[in-house]
């Protein structure tokens, strides 16, 4: 039948990137023992063969928005001669600054009201709260409602419609629990550290497990993975500090993106031990407070004219009290 022989050519796809996944790995690490399971219609295979190689060729000054709160644009090449253009925020801990889940201030549950990252910022701001960092969050349904995907936690509140707050099966998520925990993690992680969320966003692809490369695949044959896209993640040290990323795409001689793979070893490369890869495409967005205390959008969306996307949600550093 058509669905036999769909799922036989599924197979033979998943052997030859299973068999390229154990090749490379086993070069760069002399690994020989290499797992791919399949569970349900998802796939988990390692991604080793991904990784394009990213050099950084330029970087410039950190630019600091208060203490310990820097960021940074980092020009890099792969292998192919591809250019990748990304921004890099580190938040250490210790240094005055709370991380919120944010959304514009009329958003409800079950009725969600989209905003640029740039606006919900401003927003926050006319609250009084001193915003130093905004970016996107979770992934939402463009076409359906604009309903979050995955978990949507702010201040304790849940505020996702879908399987009691825990949103669609599929997605991983990051968070930030009542005790002051980073943690990230699929569906099943979602479920054992819910009720102790006091912020938290949607993502898909758990990008590092304890400092190390995890099984990022989301979905049978997962271009959206395996494609170069633009992107945002978020990580931790190990000590506390925060690492957010924006990687621009889609635009030739600037930025063409990163697969997901790339993406955890950018986010890698940074000391993050613990990463979660957020909406991306024309969502990605870098905001940063100015030195006049205004704010403004540092990276170049992929849209047109870089024009910014309305979001569902993002992840804001506001100066503590």
């Amino acid at each position: 039948s058509i669905r036999r022989q769909r799922q036989m050519c599924i197979r033979d796809r998943i052997l030859s990137e299973s068999v390229d996944s154990f090749v490379t790995r086993y070069i760069d690490t002399g690994e020989q023992v290499v797992s791919v399971s399949e569970n349900g219609s998802k796939t988990l295979k390692c991604w080793e063969y991904l990784n394009t190689h990213l050099q950084t060729q330029s970087a410039s000054d950190a630019e600091e928005i208060v203490p310990g709160v820097k960021y940074e644009q980092v020009t890099m090449t792969n292998a192919q001669g591809n250019i990748v253009t990304a921004y890099v925020l580190v938040a250490e801990a210790g240094a005055g600054w709370e991380l919120k889940a944010a959304t514009h201030p009329d958003y409800r549950k079950g009725s969600p009201v989209v905003s640029t990252v740039l606006n919900t910022a401003q927003l926050l701001q006319k609250t009084g709260q001193d915003v130093l960092f905004a970016c996107n969050g979770g992934f939402f349904r463009m076409n359906d409602h604009n309903y979050p995907e995955g978990v949507l936690i702010k201040d304790g509140q849940s505020y996702t419609h879908v399987n009691n707050g825990l949103g669609e099966t599929g997605s991983c998520f990051f968070g930030v629990t009542k005790a002051g925990e980073y943690v990230a993690g699929d569906y099943g992680v979602l479920q054992s550290v819910y009720s102790d969320l006091w912020q938290a966003v949607g993502g898909r692809g758990w990008l590092l497990k304890d400092g190390q490369l995890n099984d990022i695949c989301f979905g049978d044959g997962d271009a959206l993975g395996e494609n170069r896209h633009p992107r945002t993640a978020v990580g931790w040290r190990e000590n506390g500090d925060l690492i957010f990323a924006v990687v621009d795409g889609r635009q030739d001689g600037y930025s063409d993106g990163v697969n997901l793979c790339d993406l955890a070893l950018l986010m890698q490369s940074y000391g993050a031990v613990g990463a979660q890869n957020l909406d991306g495409g024309g969502s990605s967005t870098f905001v940063t407070k100015n030195a006049d205390g205004t704010l403004s959008v540092k990276n170049k969306p992929s849209n047109a004219n870089n024009a910014l996307r309305a979001v569902g949600d993002c992840l804001v550093l506001v100066r503590k009290v």
